[in-house]
Formats: structure tokens, sequence, C-alpha cells
């Protein structure tokens, strides 16, 4: 498993939650993007849905794959 620490920015500049998730089984570059995109960003969020702007930031703080440690992912919208 990975442990992914999901920060959240959103306008008070606060919201932090911790998930663990599976890592991805392909880790070719393209593997690794969709697992951000399907496995990673739905964790994101502090519930308050598309009213204001946020910043989405994943880090794989501890991961069995030594490769994805300190991997960074970045969202905006």
């Amino acid at each position: 498993m990975t442990i992914a620490s999901i920060e959240n920015f959103y306008p008070d500049r606060q919201s932090w939650a911790y998930v663990v998730v599976e890592c991805p089984a392909d880790l070719t570059p393209e593997g690794i993007e969709d697992w951000w995109e399907d496995v990673v960003f739905p964790h994101t969020g502090d519930g308050r849905g598309q009213r204001e702007y946020a910043i989405y930031t994943a880090t794989v703080m501890v991961s069995d794959l030594p490769e994805l440690a300190g991997l960074v992912c970045e969202w905006d919208g």
C-alpha cells in the first residue's frame, strides 16, 4: 500500500487529509499519471465542490515502492 498525504489548499490555506491507497500496477509515466487521476485525485477536496478555486497537492509520503516516495502531483480548478 502507498500512503499519500493529500494537501488541499483553499482560500483559508488550510485543509489536510491522509489516505492509504493502492500502489499503481503500471510504473511507466503514463501508468503513474493514470494512478494520480484515477486513484489519488478522488481523495482530494474539502467538500466545498466547485464554488471556490482550489489547488490540490498530493504527496506520496511512504510507499512500498521506493520510486514513488516523494512524488508530488498538483491539480487546480
